[in-house]
């Protein structure tokens, strides 16, 4: 079974998001906040780029910023959850800058849990869009039948869901090995 899980929200969420688009919210500029990290999430515009516009519609410096984002909750229940569920293939499926996203991965010593990771900057495809599950299922070698999608996301676990994956909608305080388990029986 392959199990693919997004990263912000399920194994990790840096806080620092939240805040961001909150400002830019009472400042008007939230819609380009979100355009912009899209930008990012596919690799239209680097890491630096999108940190440069979320610093000029917040008002605050680049370095603020980057270090904002930097600081990631670790959600230990899932990485349990990995490690106890080791006799399937996991992967990582993130929409994210993966000038961002891989180095922090790496400091934390999350990369390591994944047989791949799959970043939407790099692949060119960014959940909810089919593309990217078919890029994941291909590149890792399972049918949609053996795959399971973890997101917080629901549009993303319904996407995956029309591609025949099974789908686990991720919320604090679930049992995801149990899930896993039930969905793999």
């Amino acid at each position: 079974m392959l199990i693919v899980w997004d990263y912000f929200g399920v194994i990790a969420q840096d806080a620092f998001w939240y805040t961001a688009d909150r400002l830019a919210e009472g400042k008007g500029m939230s819609s380009q906040i979100h355009e912009m990290q899209h930008k990012a999430d596919l690799g239209l515009i680097s890491w630096d780029d999108y940190c440069t516009a979320v610093a000029q519609d917040i008002g605050m410096t680049v370095e603020d910023i980057k270090r904002g984002y930097q600081k990631h909750d670790i959600k230990k229940h899932n990485i349990l959850a990995i490690h106890a569920l080791h006799q399937h293939t996991h992967v990582l499926l993130s929409n994210a800058s993966a000038q961002y996203l891989r180095p922090i991965m790496a400091d934390l010593g999350l990369d390591s849990l994944f047989s791949s990771v799959y970043v939407s900057s790099e692949i060119g495809f960014a959940k909810p869009d089919h593309r990217a599950f078919e890029y994941v299922l291909l590149s890792s070698g399972f049918s949609a039948e053996n795959a399971i999608m973890i997101d917080d996301n629901a549009r993303n676990v319904d996407a995956a869901v029309e591609l025949g994956m099974k789908g686990i909608i991720f919320e604090p305080g679930k049992d995801i090995a149990k899930l896993i388990t039930d969905l793999s029986a």
